[in-house]
């Protein structure tokens, strides 16, 4: 299994949900259903899902998001974007289909419903700390791959400078784990001293 795998995971299926939850009314679930048809076909169209674009983007939508929080369907599309990726992620891991698209659709469609028809469901300021580790998460994955492959061509070269191999290779958790838990700390710690 890759090393993106469980950050995107987590940046889909958690962000798909928090943007959704922004789009609590029409204009909100006409966003949320552009978001997923238009990812859902453009991945279907056979064009790759980049987790650098994809996390790059998830970024500057939560950014765009805290700067500004008064557009609800943009916030919605990005949801339902994000909601198809996870879709086909999960799809790519081996769940079967209706499975993949249920798992990935039912959270951010209830969080639109429930912050609808509930104000209290999500709190401006439960959202902002929600998208403050969206933020965090997607900044994860769209470093993590040049930092991989970083991490593996320093291991080659001091593997093939050493006789007998090289036994130097970082576990995935711990710079995933490391890595997350960094970008997230210091933003919270950021954005609650503005």
């Amino acid at each position: 299994m890759d090393l993106i795998v469980f950050p995107l995971l987590m940046l889909t299926g958690f962000g798909a949900t928090v943007f959704a939850s922004a789009g609590a009314d029409r204009q909100g679930w006409l966003g949320l259903a552009a978001g997923l048809a238009a990812t859902a076909f453009w991945s279907r169209q056979g064009h790759p899902l980049d987790p650098v674009w994809i996390g790059g983007l998830s970024a500057l939508a939560a950014v765009a998001h805290l700067v500004v929080p008064g557009r609800g369907w943009m916030a919605a599309a990005v949801g339902g974007a994000l909601a198809a990726i996870f879709q086909a992620v999960l799809q790519a891991q081996g769940l079967p289909p209706a499975a993949a698209w249920t798992a990935a659709v039912a959270p951010p469609v209830a969080a639109c419903w429930l912050a609808a028809r509930r104000g209290d469901f999500a709190p401006q300021a439960l959202r902002e700390e929600a998208l403050l580790m969206v933020l965090g998460v997607a900044l994860l994955v769209a470093v993590t791959p040049g930092v991989a492959a970083g991490w593996r061509s320093a291991v080659a070269l001091n593997a093939t400078a050493e006789l007998g191999g090289s036994n130097l290779a970082l576990p995935a958790w711990a710079l995933s784990l490391s890595g997350g838990a960094a970008a997230v700390g210091g933003l919270a710690s950021l954005w609650r001293h503005r």
